[in-house]
């Protein structure tokens, strides 16, 4: 499943090109994205507004017999923020709710 070339959060957008998925920042720049970084866009921009669970994000991720202990998903949020950060967009439209998940907001 590919995101539509429509999907935009923080001012940037997701784009598929010839197969691969490019995240280009609102500066114009675009960085290449694993598979997984995808698929954890795709999941938060289509829960938007709502809270989206560690749990939840770990199975949509990592499939559902996944441990929802796992701590990958920080560092793929941490990634995102980071380079949504480096290239002009709003990182802090991706919020951590403590004890809950993370929502992405609308800018």
């Amino acid at each position: 499943m590919y995101a539509s070339p429509g999907l935009s959060f923080a001012g940037a957008s997701v784009l598929i090109r010839s197969g691969a998925a490019v995240l280009r920042c609102p500066d114009s720049v675009e960085v290449a994205l694993t598979e997984t970084e995808r698929r954890l866009i795709v999941v938060l921009c289509a829960s938007a507004g709502s809270v989206v669970s560690r749990a939840e994000l770990v199975k949509y991720l990592r499939g559902p017999g996944a441990s929802p202990a796992s701590r990958s998903v920080d560092q793929y949020i941490r990634r995102l923020r980071a380079t949504l950060a480096a290239h002009g967009a709003a990182p802090e439209l991706l919020r951590t709710v403590h004890g809950r998940g993370w929502v992405l907001l609308s800018a």
